[in-house]
């Protein structure tokens, strides 16, 4: 699956949908757009077998304190949310906790080596270095898979790139990693905890979710979270992980508006035609200077 994956590279809708018109330099396919708080979130549905086991094992956590929010960025009709025009506050009309995002993710390789990208869609960016509308932040986790048989508990994670413009990324091996949310504090921690703060790249976060320290553990050193930042927007401090839904995964009509729609100030990290060149962007030969050649596992 994951070879035709790269290989290809390589319910009724509201009429105010459809009288909805391209915004500035954006194109969507059919031209189908709708609000951006009107994009219902796809469930929970990760891909199958080991790309949807990496998936889930290495999928961040993330501090918004500014800015936006994530939301779902195309419903399950084909529609694309029409994002916000980069006005007013930061994370003004967009970031209603009651809405759930959505993280979307894709396994793949750069270089012979294992990636999971994953990606936030966010309707606006109103900051310092970027201001307009859709904006999109993604995070790539570099994996070696350390023995056979391939799966994901033998998957060892090496490092992590951060968006900073669509293509391009910056490698970090500064990202703290902790276990899910909601689930065994004694879990493997294997999930990145990343920050977003209105306007900034995608960075890796200074600390873990405060029900998730780990004071005992010598090798990990963790700051408290804050109750409140100072300019925090409404006080939000909780960490979101929104749910996943993997490439494969899409329904046709959404992966039919991410691989044609298109954006004048950005672009779909993981379509079709962009995904390759995102996991080339994102490597570096030094993130496996010391990392053996992977094992060639049979399937």
């Amino acid at each position: 699956m994951l070879a035709k994956r790269f290989a290809f590279c390589l319910a009724a809708v509201g009429s105010a949908a459809s009288v909805l018109t391209p915004r500035g330099g954006d194109t969507a396919v059919g031209n189908h757009w709708t609000d951006h708080d009107k994009v219902t979130p796809l469930p929970e549905l990760p891909d199958d077998g080991l790309l949807g086991q990496l998936e889930k094992r290495f999928s961040p956590i993330l501090y918004a304190y500014q800015g936006c929010i994530p939301y779902a960025a195309v419903n399950s009709d084909g529609y694309a949310g029409g994002g916000l025009r980069p006005t007013g506050d930061t994370g003004g009309d967009c970031r209603d906790f009651s809405q759930t995002g959505q993280l979307y993710a894709t396994v793949g390789k750069s270089h012979g080596r294992w990636a999971v990208l994953y990606s936030y869609y966010l309707p606006k960016v109103h900051g310092p270095a970027e201001q307009h509308r859709h904006h999109w932040l993604s995070l790539v986790v570099w994996l070696s898979i350390t023995k056979c048989p391939a799966k994901a508990e033998n998957a060892k994670v090496l490092a992590t790139s951060f968006s900073t413009a669509p293509g391009e990324f910056v490698r970090r091996i500064d990202t703290i990693f902790t276990t899910a949310l909601g689930g065994n504090s004694s879990g493997p921690r294997t999930h990145p905890v990343v920050r977003y703060d209105g306007g900034q790249p995608l960075l890796p976060s200074p600390f873990a979710p405060e029900a998730f320290r780990f004071d005992d553990d010598p090798e990990v050193e963790v700051e408290e979270p804050p109750r409140r930042l100072a300019g925090a927007a409404s006080g939000q401090t909780d960490p979101l992980a929104p749910p996943l839904v993997g490439w494969e995964k899409l329904p046709p009509l959404v992966k039919e508006q991410f691989n044609g729609i298109q954006y004048e100030h950005t672009k779909v990290p993981f379509s079709a035609n962009n995904v390759q060149q995102y996991l080339d962007a994102a490597y570096a030969d030094h993130i496996f200077s010391n990392s053996p050649i992977e094992y060639e596992c049979q399937t």
